[in-house]
């Protein structure tokens, strides 16, 4: 996910001050990508960008799926970003759209999901730090689709933490939090699933099935 100064700029300024906003630029890019995940959340539910180029880089595989997250048994619809990657480290993450699906492009060397954010209420953001390498897509290949599963995670108190947005201070507590062993449910993919995907993405010529493994 690219992150240019005049896309994050306008995110954080509707959070916080211009003078503030110009210091938070110039932090290390990974803090700034935690940050726009975020900002994204607070200022409310986005769609999933559509995935319109479905050509890789070598060591570049698709991701496919749908998540579900339910939150003390509701279902949380909107502001959900799923980052393949530990926290604050650089992967690429993805806003989940209001339907469940994700779609990604991704580097072979991120096979597993690494954070899940996500709405728990009004002005209320949590997120989820998954055990290392506990949430595992393998193996794979350059060039491949994969289908990783309906994804469901049903999450409390227990197994995430608020996210403290209150700038690098913030950052730094939430980073200090603990990480978490969650084992989602895992449901195939269904011949409805697969043909509204060879729909939505015509040149997706082959779609492997090949769920994420929780160890």
């Amino acid at each position: 996910m690219l992150m240019p100064e005049k896309l994050i700029r306008p995110l954080l300024e509707k959070l916080i001050s211009i003078s503030f906003a110009n210091k938070i630029i110039k932090m290390h890019h990974q803090k700034l990508r935690v940050l726009y995940l975020i900002s994204l959340l607070i200022i409310g539910g986005c769609a999933a960008p559509e995935l319109k180029d479905l050509s890789l880089n070598p060591g570049q595989c698709l991701f496919f799926g749908k998540i579900k997250v339910f939150y003390k048994g509701k279902p949380v619809s909107t502001s959900v970003v799923l980052s393949f990657s530990e926290f604050g480290k650089s992967g690429p993450s993805r806003p989940i759209g209001v339907d469940g699906r994700l779609a990604a492009k991704v580097s072979l060397t991120n096979n597993f999901l690494g954070t899940l954010f996500f709405n728990s209420g009004a002005l209320s953001q949590r997120f989820t730090k998954f055990n290392p390498q506990s949430l595992l897509i393998m193996p794979l290949e350059t060039g491949k689709a994969y289908y990783i599963g309906d994804i469901t995670f049903n999450l409390d108190k227990d197994n995430s933490d608020l996210y403290n947005n209150n700038g690098l201070i913030g950052y730094a507590i939430s980073k200090s939090k603990p990480t978490y062993k969650v084992c989602p449910q895992i449901d195939s993919l269904s011949q409805e699933e697969r043909t509204f995907l060879k729909t939505r993405y015509p040149g997706l010529k082959e779609l492997i099935y090949n769920p994420v493994v929780c160890q």
